[in-house]
Order: structure tokens, then C-alpha cells, then sequence
């Protein structure tokens, strides 16, 4: 089994939950990366990764400008208790053929050729991500057939299993947690912090 993990904050769980498919991004900087493709990133790396953490002013080592300068380890359960917890959607590659590797693939090949390639990459790298690690899905990504796992302070812990896709998709509870709540805890949380 080939794994594969796309890493979220808990104020992102109530739209993706609700359209039971992972957000893709269609530009990185403002800067569009390719003509109509909309991309789902994903990666094997076990570790969150530092180009994807929040910015959170109060946690300097969080911010980009910061680990470019000098890579440092950074608490994740203290970025979680400022975005609703740090989660993310673990995946079969083998279940689903849509997530490719990005080294090899035709975005990453087009990417590679604009300064802006070259740039995510380079910065990726230089904060210390695994960009052989990293993976894609174009356009979107059902959750289904997922897992979706909660980073506590004993590792990560499975809380929903996400079963069939569409209308077939159920949702199975892991040591009681509901994912009503978890979309409830997540919506209050994304309105109040103004990430609707």
C-alpha cells in the first residue's frame, strides 16, 4: 500500500467535509500555475509540511521568512490549538488512481519551465520539504475512502473513516467522535476567524 496524505487545519475540515472532496488551489502566490488545471497537493512525508503551515504571528517559527532564514523544528500542537487542531486525510494510492507523484508528471513538467516552478520548489527545499515525497490530484479529490486522522500529543489517531464515494460514501466513528461536531467546531471556527 502506497500512502499518501493531504494536511489540513481544523477551520478547512467543514468545507471539505461538506463537499466530501479535498479544496484544490489553482494559483500559488496569486500567481496562476497552470491554464484550467486546479490541483489537490498531497504527500508520503509523515511530517507536516513546513511550506503549507499557517502564519501565525505569535509562533515566528511558523512563518516562511523564518525557516528560510534557519530551519527550525516547529511545535504542531501549538499551531493546532490556533487553527482548530492540525488533521489530515490519509489515503490508498492504490485505491485512488487520480493521485499521481509530482516528480514525473505533466504539471510538474510544464510547472518546472515558469520561474514560478523553480521558485515553489526551490523554496520548498530550502525550508526542508521532501519534494520527491510530494504528490497530485487535478481538479479534485473525493475524501472518500479516506481516513481522516487528528495530530495529538501521542501521534496521530485515526477519528473517521470515510467509506464509498458519493451518495454511497459513509462515515464511520473512531473512539466516539462525531463528525457532526467536528464540522460544527470547524464552521464556528472558520467564521470567527474570518476563513469562511
Amino acid at each position: 500500500m502506497t500512502v499518501a496524505y493531504h494536511y489540513t487545519k481544523g477551520y478547512r475540515l467543514f468545507g471539505i467535509m461538506k463537499d466530501a472532496r479535498l479544496l484544490s488551489v489553482e494559483s500559488l502566490w496569486g500567481e496562476r500555475i497552470t491554464s484550467g488545471d486546479r490541483w489537490v497537493w498531497l504527500t508520503r512525508d509523515e511530517k507536516y509540511p513546513k511550506t503549507a503551515l499557517p502564519a501565525i504571528q505569535n509562533l515566528p517559527q511558523t512563518l516562511l521568512t523564518n525557516q528560510l532564514k534557519s530551519p527550525q523544528e516547529v511545535n504542531l500542537l501549538e499551531v493546532a490549538s490556533h487553527v482548530g487542531g492540525i488533521w489530515r486525510f490519509k489515503f490508498d494510492s492504490d485505491q485512488h488512481p487520480e493521485i499521481k507523484p509530482w516528480l514525473g508528471s505533466f504539471q510538474r513538467n510544464q510547472l518546472i519551465k515558469k520561474k514560478i516552478g523553480k521558485v515553489l520548489e526551490g523554496t520548498a527545499k530550502a525550508a526542508g520539504d521532501n519534494v520527491s515525497l510530494w504528490s497530485i490530484a487535478v481538479n479534485k479529490l473525493s475524501i472518500g475512502d479516506s481516513v481522516l486522522q487528528q495530530l495529538t500529543p501521542q501521534g496521530w489517531s485515526d477519528r473517521l473513516i470515510f467509506a464509498g464515494h458519493g451518495a454511497r460514501m459513509t462515515v464511520e466513528n473512531l473512539g466516539g467522535f462525531d463528525p457532526g461536531k467536528i464540522m460544527k467546531d470547524s464552521f464556528l471556527l472558520s467564521t470567527r476567524i474570518g476563513k469562511v
